[in-house]
């Protein structure tokens, strides 16, 4: 019997639901909270904490995919080529 390749274990869509909110989550308010620090204590360092904080907010639709296959239980990349993801 083979398993279709673009269907999610149980344990990993179990982990996809926890994981997928907690990256959205922590992308947005991230960024939020490096900002809101770096103005009240002077901005010092601030282009560190930039970069720290952009790299943060990058990772929301990271979390938006893990969430939507937890969701629908299939890989939301599975049987598509390199042109399919660039259109």
């Amino acid at each position: 019997m083979r398993r279709d390749p673009a269907a999610i274990r149980p344990v990993f869509r179990a982990l996809a639901w926890v994981l997928g909110p907690f990256m959205v989550l922590g992308s947005i308010i991230g960024p939020i909270a490096i900002v809101w620090s770096l103005v009240r204590n002077g901005g010092e360092d601030w282009m560190e904490w930039l970069v720290v904080a952009l790299f943060m907010a990058s990772c929301v639709p990271l979390g938006f995919r893990i969430f939507q296959a937890a969701r629908t239980g299939r890989d939301p990349f599975a049987g598509k080529t390199v042109a399919d993801l660039q259109r």
